[in-house]
């Protein structure tokens, strides 16, 4: 079984692929006000999950994992920056899907019906000090079959 700290660092390490990520946190929660392009932030606020009944000596764990994306608005060029804040979860998302199981952290992406992703965009700029941000943010559910302690 993995921790949902392993977990977070294995789709850390896949999100941080993307080209224009360029902060990545799963310990600071304050918005990512340093970055220049799009900084993914994995606070446990939001996290949920769930246990299943145990079946003979095995149960299943249901993790829904959000990560935020923060992408800071560049007035210069604010058709790339929409296009960006609708892009950057189906972006992620597919990157993380081509490690169904995040590089053995989990047992599979998604839950039993097969849902793996859902993703929402705020209904407004976030202003942090002098900057602007698109927030975003992807929440990935992971299921893991782990054994029972006696």
């Amino acid at each position: 079984m993995s921790t949902l700290t392993q977990i977070t660092d294995a789709m850390l390490t896949i999100i941080g692929g993307l080209s224009d990520v360029d902060q990545l946190s799963r310990d600071g929660f304050l918005p990512p006000v340093t970055t220049q392009k799009v900084a993914a932030v994995m606070p446990p606020m939001g996290l949920s999950g769930e246990v299943g009944a145990p079946v003979g000596t095995r149960t299943r764990l249901v993790h829904r994992i959000p990560c935020e994306f923060w992408v800071r608005v560049n007035n210069g060029d604010l058709v790339a920056t929409m296009r960006r804040g609708r892009e950057v979860c189906l972006d992620a998302a597919a990157d993380l899907q081509a490690s169904l199981t995040l590089n053995g952290t989990v047992t599979f992406l998604g839950d039993e019906g097969g849902n793996a992703f859902a993703w929402r965009v705020d209904d407004e700029m976030i202003e942090v000090g002098k900057s602007a941000f698109i927030r975003a943010v992807l929440t990935t559910t992971v299921t893991e079959w782990v054994t029972l302690q006696a």
